[in-house]
């Protein structure tokens, strides 16, 4: 947590700056106290007023979503990356495993990729086998794959949902009228952190534990069974077995760090040129009274 309220240092205002010209108080020494002291004036309604307040807690709570916006967004890229979906089957012999050759497992992807991104309604792939031309997919891997589009097309909505709630939020914090205007980077950074320690948490359950994380993530998403495969019976689960999904969860991970850390980035850059703007105004207003 320290790190996080380290960064929101940069995302307050620089009122230590307009303590020390305008009134000769003295603005508050040491960063962890300077900080605490700015959460304690955002979290109370009575001094800072009700909209103000409410605009504050809808700001963390925008980081949370834009949080988990992120993470949903790198989910559906990584699931429609054919060349992980390839990378993969060489890691963990799935030609072989299948009984097909390098051709069969492309045009089985092909299909299963245009399924997931609703570009086409048909989950169908008629590949050698064995030796033999037969379809790939059997009708209990159909109807779970029919579940499987639905969470897709779930995650995709709920991302745009969350990216536009985060722009109205923000949008509203930075043009409101004066009196219920907010700076609101350290309640976005605050959410953010706060999205960050969760979905943490549950990505170390993932790394620890992949087979309950797994077990318990399908019981969570689906009111049936018909994620249960047989390898002896059912293609599909030797075409994804468990390291499959073990690698591609922590792709996810490791692309939504790297996302989340050029967005923390941004954040910063861009607060350390409001205050640089801040300071030059102070500069010239207090240039303007000595003249």
């Amino acid at each position: 947590m320290v790190w996080i309220w380290g960064l929101g240092s940069f995302l307050t205002p620089p009122y230590s700056i307009i303590l020390t010209k305008r009134s000769n108080k003295k603005a508050p020494k040491g960063l962890f106290s300077c900080i605490l002291i700015r959460i304690k004036e955002c979290s109370n309604p009575r001094r800072n007023g009700p909209m103000k307040w409410l605009m504050r807690v809808l700001s963390a709570l925008a980081g949370v979503a834009v949080t988990i916006a992120l993470l949903l967004t790198v989910i559906r890229g990584v699931a429609l990356d054919q060349d992980h979906y390839l990378d993969q089957y060489r890691k963990n012999g799935t030609a072989a495993a299948i009984g097909t050759d390098e051709a069969g497992l492309s045009v089985i992807t092909d299909n299963l990729i245009q399924y997931l991104s609703g570009k086409t309604d048909t989950l169908s792939a008629q590949v050698e086998i064995d030796g033999q031309t037969r379809e790939f997919y059997n009708q209990q891997e159909r109807d779970h794959m029919v579940d499987v589009q639905r969470v897709m097309n779930t995650v995709n909505t709920l991302s745009y949902a969350l990216y536009a709630f985060t722009l109205i939020v923000l949008a509203a914090a930075l043009f409101l009228p004066e009196k219920w205007r907010i700076n609101p980077f350290l309640p976005l950074l605050i959410g953010m952190g706060l999205g960050i320690l969760a979905l943490a948490a549950l990505g170390c359950y993932a790394y620890f534990d992949f087979s309950g994380f797994w077990t318990a993530f399908h019981g969570a998403l689906f009111r049936n069974d018909l994620w249960i495969l047989n390898p002896a019976t059912d293609y599909l689960i030797r075409l994804v077995p468990e390291p499959f999904f073990f690698a591609t969860c922590m792709k996810i991970v490791v692309q939504w760090g790297l996302v989340l850390a050029a967005a923390f980035v941004a954040i910063i850059v861009t607060r350390i040129m409001g205050r640089k703007k801040m300071r030059l105004k102070i500069f010239r207003e207090e240039s303007g009274e000595e003249a």
